[in-house]
């Protein structure tokens, strides 16, 4: 499984998000993709999964979607 965290800067759950998930972020286990740094890609996620920011999706080995936070 692996997670796909996605944040913005100027939002403060997200900046408290990633610091809690930090260890996971630099180990590879979960993957931080950035609004500010990537902004349609995060809106595209966002729709697909409906969910908010932040988001948090857990992704099976298929690639299917096992859960959102």
């Amino acid at each position: 499984m692996k997670g796909i965290l996605l944040v913005s800067d100027n939002c403060e759950p997200c900046v408290d998000m990633k610091k809690e998930l930090a260890t996971l972020i630099s180990s590879g286990e979960v993957e931080l993709i950035e609004f500010d740094k990537e902004p349609e890609k995060v809106a595209k996620l966002m729709e697909q999964y409906g969910i908010g920011l932040p988001g948090l999706l857990i992704m099976g080995s298929n690639g299917q979607l096992v859960a959102t936070s």
